[in-house]
C-alpha cells in the first residue's frame, strides 16, 4: 500500500469570503450574513447526526444554550424572540470545506431572529493548523446546500474562542481558510488520515487551487498573490527531504520501532503581495496498528493492543485493549467500505454493527433492554462505523461515533448516555 500525503493550503474556502483582514468587518445592518451571496460557494452534502442533542426554552427575555461538554455556546439577548420557542443543537458531520471539528445543526431550522444572537465555538490546538485570528472563520449551510462565510466574526487566541453574529438557524460550522491535511492513497480511493506506519515514505505539497470562487479568488490574489516561499521543518523523529518543488517535501518516518509516536511538520510560508507569514503545522503519527477512543468528554485514549478479528461470513471485529475492565469490541457485518449504522444483530445480519465499551465496572453498550419494560424490546442507540478501506484479513481503517448507554445493573431501565468516538487502523499482526 502506497502512502501519499499531501499538505493543501486555501486563502478563500467559503462562498462570499472577501478575504482575510485583521480585524473583522461588520455588518450592522444584517450581522450573521455573508458579505454577499454569490450562489457559486461550495456545494456540499448535509451533514449527518452524531449522537444525542441538547435542547432548551427560552423567552423573549433571553437566554444561554450550550452543548453538554460546553465548546458550543448560543447567547440569545432580550428581544431576540417573540416567544418562548424550544431551541436545540445537534452534532452533526461535518461537510464544510477545512472544518474545524463536528458542525452543528441549530433548531427549529431557518428561525430568524430580532437581535442576532451570538455564537461561540471552543477550539483546541490539535483541533486547528494554526492558531491565527485571521485563519478562523465560521460559515452556515444555507438551503441551497452552499456554504455561506459569516461577517463579524471574532477571535480570541487566548481562551481559545471563535465568535460570530448568528441572524437564524440552520447548519453552523467553524473552519480554517489555511490548512494543512493528509491522505492516505490506496486501492480504490483515498482517504484522510494522520497515520503511517513505520519505513514510509511520505509526500507533502502545498496547493493553491482550493479557492472555490471566482470573485474569492480574484480578491485573495489582489491581497496576497502567489506562495512566494516555504520553510520545511520536521519536530519528531525521521527527517524531510526536498522534493523538486520549494512547495513539496518527503518525510521518511523510522526504519522500525515500537511505541507510536508523533512528529509535527511545519510549513513557513511567505507570499509576495503580503508581510505576512503564515505559519502551518501538522502531526503524523507513526506507528503500527491502533484504535483512538473519545469517550465522554475524556482525554483521548489511543490503544496499540488491538486486532482485527475475523469471523464466519460477512462479520469482523474492532478490538482495542488488553484488560477486562478497559476494552472496545465492535462487530462490523460487512465486507466492504460504507457506513454501517448500529444496529440488532438478533435481527440482521448485514449492514449494521454493533459493540460495547468496557470501562471500569461498567460496560457501555451499542443496544440496550429495558428490564421493567420487556415488551419495549432491544433498544438501539444512534452511532456507527464508517469503514472506508475493508480488505479481509489484511487491512481495515476507518472511524465510528455515536452514543452509547451505560449498563448499569442496577437501574432496570438504563438512561445514563455517553457520546464515543474515534479512528482505527488495523492490519493483522
Amino acid at each position: 500500500m502506497k502512502l501519499t500525503h499531501y499538505i493543501a493550503t486555501g486563502l478563500a474556502m467559503i462562498g462570499s469570503l472577501m478575504a482575510c483582514e485583521p480585524k473583522p468587518e461588520v455588518t450592522p445592518e444584517k450581522p450573521g450574513l455573508p458579505q454577499q451571496e454569490t450562489g457559486s460557494g461550495t456545494v456540499t452534502e448535509i451533514g449527518q447526526p452524531l449522537g444525542g442533542l441538547v435542547s432548551k426554552t427560552i423567552g423573549p427575555e433571553g437566554g444561554t444554550i450550550a452543548t453538554a461538554d460546553g465548546k458550543v455556546q448560543l447567547v440569545l439577548p432580550a428581544g431576540a424572540l417573540g416567544k418562548a420557542t424550544n431551541i436545540t443543537i445537534q452534532p452533526i458531520t461535518n461537510t464544510a470545506p477545512n472544518g474545524i471539528g463536528p458542525a452543528f445543526r441549530f433548531s427549529p431550522d431557518g428561525l430568524q431572529f430580532a437581535k442576532p444572537a451570538t455564537l461561540t465555538f471552543a477550539y483546541t490546538d490539535e483541533r486547528v493548523t494554526a492558531n491565527d485570528a485571521d485563519m478562523l472563520k465560521v460559515a452556515f449551510q444555507s438551503e441551497n446546500k452552499i456554504w455561506q462565510n459569516v461577517t463579524g466574526v471574532t477571535v480570541d487566541t487566548q481562551t481559545k474562542r471563535i465568535s460570530a453574529p448568528m441572524a437564524h438557524f440552520s447548519d453552523w460550522s467553524a473552519y480554517e481558510i489555511a490548512y494543512l491535511e493528509s491522505f492516505v492513497v490506496y486501492s480504490g480511493g483515498r482517504t484522510q488520515t494522520e497515520f503511517v506506519q513505520y519505513g514510509e515514505t511520505i509526500s507533502l505539497g502545498i496547493y493553491e487551487d482550493l479557492i472555490i470562487d471566482d470573485a474569492v479568488q480574484k480578491v485573495a490574489d489582489e491581497k496576497f498573490g502567489d506562495i512566494k516561499d516555504v520553510k520545511w521543518s520536521l519536530a519528531g523523529a525521521g527527517e524531510i527531504k526536498k522534493s523538486q518543488s520549494a512547495k513539496g517535501i518527503f518525510y521518511v518516518a523510522p526504519k522500525t520501532g515500537k511505541d507510536r509516536i508523533r512528529v509535527t511538520i511545519s510549513a513557513e510560508i511567505t507570499f509576495r503581495k503580503s508581510p505576512k507569514k503564515l505559519i502551518l503545522f501538522h502531526p503524523i503519527y507513526v506507528g503500527n496498528n491502533y484504535v483512538e477512543v473519545n469517550f465522554d468528554g475524556n482525554p483521548t485514549r489511543v490503544y496499540t493492543r488491538v486486532g482485527l478479528v475475523s469471523s464466519s461470513g460477512q462479520v469482523w471485529y474492532i478490538e482495542a485493549g488488553d484488560r477486562e475492565d478497559d476494552y472496545l469490541s465492535l462487530a462490523v457485518f460487512g465486507n466492504t467500505a460504507g457506513k454501517f449504522p448500529f444496529g440488532n444483530a438478533l435481527k440482521t445480519e448485514s449492514g449494521i454493527s454493533s459493540g460495547y465499551y468496557n470501562q471500569g465496572n461498567y460496560a457501555y453498550r451499542t443496544h440496550f433492554a429495558c428490564v421493567a419494560d420487556i415488551d419495549r424490546g432491544v433498544q438501539i442507540m444512534e452511532g456507527s462505523v464508517v469503514v472506508e478501506e475493508y480488505v479481509k484479513g489484511k487491512v481495515a481503517r476507518g472511524t465510528f461515533s455515536g452514543t452509547l448507554m451505560k449498563d448499569d445493573p442496577e437501574q432496570d431501565c438504563p438512561s445514563h448516555k455517553v457520546p464515543i468516538s474515534g479512528k482505527f487502523f488495523l492490519t493483522p499482526e
